[in-house]
């Protein structure tokens, strides 16, 4: 059994045992804890979160299928190691008035798919601690956040979100605190009169990857300040229009990050935009818009970085970084374009080759050369956004080889063009239009068999369908229009649809409507694989899908090749009813490989919200096919990490799909005893259409 041949042997649900036994399914963490609610919002309270957490391991929720905001009145106190997973659909609010998460020595706590919101820690600073961490307090504790929100928690102390200690600095020795961050937001946190607006971490193993910091502020270290011993790895995040503000010369350093007496520091495939320190009136300047290294580590690197469009007011103060001792290396970066100067401080041996400079000769030894950037912060692909650089770019090619690291801050592979780019980001070559046309699952195969997307690719456009299911483990569809943005990277804004029930005689397309509920972008890898992001109503994930293959020959899509769409004579394409808009709404992706179509209908359930339904249609007869018609149950989209093993199909009917020519066909079905034929023809929305060979 292979998993290449085998949908001539059936659909999704054997997709699903076949996973198992190619890539192995996920395991899922058995110990036993409590569920939030009962499927209502209204039984989703603070009770019933206490009652749950009382017995440590995994806590869900089970609110709706809204999102659901719960007021939270008293610290949480973990007393047991306790994952709290939260589906992408839970915030869990302070009021303004509480800390949310107290984590105490020896305590793990392990937060997931979940916004902590407006949590506070104020009031006396004695005994210490009590104005730490507004929505989370670490005292050698341990912290994992894995696609967490960190909305507007603000403390008087340090660390406006987190804040992290041994707790050997107040009393008897404690083991280090281990702060690991994953894919997570921190946005307009704020440390009030204190350092660390979103995180401050002392004598802690702190992990920042895939996350973004916003408009977090403090007067020292506006997103991010490191202290006293820490161990600290940053590696592919953006830092975006932080800022710092103090009163004193010894104050508002660091508008993203600030880093002291640390014990090690690495950054890497990281940007930072438009961070800045805001000066006072009769102060010095303060220093680092972007970073501020005070004593940093020796060995403190920054490989592949991005720094750009950050402020600092006045000479010698850095816009981009300031660095007080001379331990700290830079290469294969760009800093560029930064106001009023890109590098300050004592640069002695801080260029490690390969960096890029402009317009000013502030960073000693880097070149002086225009990286060329096309725009601005953005979604460019990945799970944080980038800022791009253009195909003529001097960066281009221009990386060393040895020191490089295998992907970009999107994840990306390098290089793309013979050697790596210097920066965060690297370039892709143009994706052919037309090319991506076909249908897309998780990598590697088979590992989420049970729900893949369709790419219909003309021009450049990308029409996106996306096949998951709802919070109740029915089949639910959203859609995309992706445009071309930069090389090799689309993206658009999400849709959901409803309309007529798909037996509805006549269907009307004006009872069609459209809610935008997110945003999505791809970034092609080649015409095979590509990195899909999407954030939707609050449930962001990046993903690497791969083309999916089932039999063979694998045609190649071409856009515009062939003006007489009639003459195509393979069928791989998006269809719709004919004459052309008269149902507009509804559709079908035809994914054609051998003698095979793979049918993806997206239509409407009785109750006129989005379902789709599949068929596997093998050849019986010259240019006539026919398959079973199935209806599938699954994970919710939510649901990480997919579980195909939970992936139910269901026979509902049958299908045969009769060709006329290369734009003509029908398409007769029975669904649940329900018989009825369409016409149907390629929907063409540029040029003359796509055709595959």
């Amino acid at each position: 059994m292979t998993c290449r041949n085998h949908l001539t042997r059936g659909a999704w649900a054997r997709f699903a045992q076949l996973a198992l036994l190619c890539a192995g399914a996920a395991p899922l963490l058995s110990f036993a804890a409590g569920v939030v609610g009962n499927d209502t919002a209204a039984s989703c309270t603070e009770a019933a979160l206490n009652a749950a957490l009382a017995g440590g391991g995994l806590v869900t929720f089970r609110c709706g299928p809204e999102p659901v905001t719960i007021p939270i009145t008293s610290t949480k106190v973990i007393a047991q190691n306790t994952q709290v997973k939260g589906g992408g659909l839970v915030t869990l609010d302070g009021l303004n008035a509480v800390r949310l998460f107290d984590v105490p020595a020896g305590m793990t706590l392990g937060l997931a798919d979940i916004t902590l919101a407006r949590g506070r820690a104020a009031g006396a600073f004695n005994p210490p601690g009590n104005t730490f961490g507004g929505a989370v307090r670490i005292t050698s504790g341990n912290l994992a956040a894995d696609h967490v929100t960190f909305d507007h928690n603000t403390s008087t102390g340090p660390g406006g979100a987190i804040q992290a200690t041994a707790c050997e600095e107040f009393g008897p020795d404690c083991p280090r605190p281990v702060v690991s961050i994953i894919a997570s937001s921190f946005l307009g946190n704020a440390a009030q009169g204190h350092i660390g607006g979103a995180i401050q971490v002392g004598d802690t193993l702190l992990s920042i990857v895939e996350s973004t910091f916003s408009v977090n502020h403090s007067i020292y270290g506006g997103a991010v300040a490191i202290y006293s011993n820490s161990d600290v790895t940053i590696d592919r995040s953006t830092f975006n229009n932080n800022f710092t503000s103090g009163s004193n010369f010894s104050q508002g350093h660091g508008g993203a990050i600030a880093i002291e007496n640390a014990n090690s520091l690495q950054i890497a495939r990281s940007t930072f935009f438009g961070n800045e320190v805001q000066p006072t009136e009769g102060q010095p300047a303060p220093r680092g818009g972007a970073i501020y290294f005070f004593s940093p580590p020796v060995g403190t690197v920054l490989n592949h970085v991005t720094i750009t469009g950050n402020r600092a007011f006045g000479p010698g103060a850095g816009a981009g970084i300031y660095v007080n001792e001379p331990n700290v290396t830079v290469r294969n970066s760009i800093i560029a374009q930064n106001e009023d100067n890109n590098c300050a401080g004592t640069l002695g041996g801080i260029d490690g080759g390969h960096n890029l400079q402009f317009p000013e000769t502030t960073c000693t030894g880097f070149t002086v050369a225009d990286p060329m950037f096309v725009d601005v912060l953005g979604p460019n692909g990945g799970p944080t956004q980038t800022v791009p650089i253009s195909t003529l770019s001097p960066a281009i090619g221009a990386a060393d080889p040895a020191t490089s690291l295998p992907t970009d801050q999107r994840g990306i592979p390098v290089p793309q063009f013979g050697s790596p780019d210097i920066g965060a980001y690297e370039v892709l070559p143009y994706l052919t239009p037309g090319r991506a046309q076909g249908l897309f699952w998780n990598k590697p195969p088979g590992s989420e068999a049970g729900r893949g997307f369709n790419f219909t690719h003309q021009g450049d456009i990308i029409f996106v369908t996306a096949f998951v299911y709802d919070t109740d483990g029915n089949p639910l569809w959203f859609a995309a229009e992706a445009h071309l943005v930069q090389p090799g990277v689309y993206a658009g804004t999400v849709f959901l649809t409803s309309g007529p029930s798909y037996d509805a005689v006549p269907w009307d397309p004006a009872l069609v409507t459209e809610t935008q509920v997110g945003f999505a972008t791809l970034a092609f890898v080649d015409a095979d694989n590509v990195i899909l992001s999407y954030a939707v109503g609050g449930f962001a994930r990046s993903k690497r899908l791969t083309r999916q293959l089932f039999a063979e020959p694998v045609p190649v899509c071409t856009w515009n090749a062939l003006a007489d769409l009639t003459l195509a004579t393979n069928y791989q394409d998006l269809w719709w009813a004919f004459p052309p808009a008269s149902q507009a709404g509804w559709g079908a992706n035809f994914t054609h490989q051998g003698d095979i179509i793979f049918v993806t209908w997206f239509t409407y359930a009785k109750d006129g919200g989005p379902s789709w339904l599949i068929a596997v249609a093998e050849k019986t007869a010259d240019r006539v096919y026919s398959g079973q018609i199935l209806r599938v149950t699954g994970p919710r989209s939510t649901e990480e990490p997919f579980d195909p093993s939970q992936v139910v199909e269901t026979v509902v009917g049958n299908l045969t799909i009769t060709f006329a020519d290369g734009n003509h066909a029908t398409f007769a079905y029975t669904v649940d005893g329900v018989s009825q034929t369409k016409s149907i023809t390629r929907q063409v929305f540029a040029g003359s259409g796509t055709v595959c060979q």
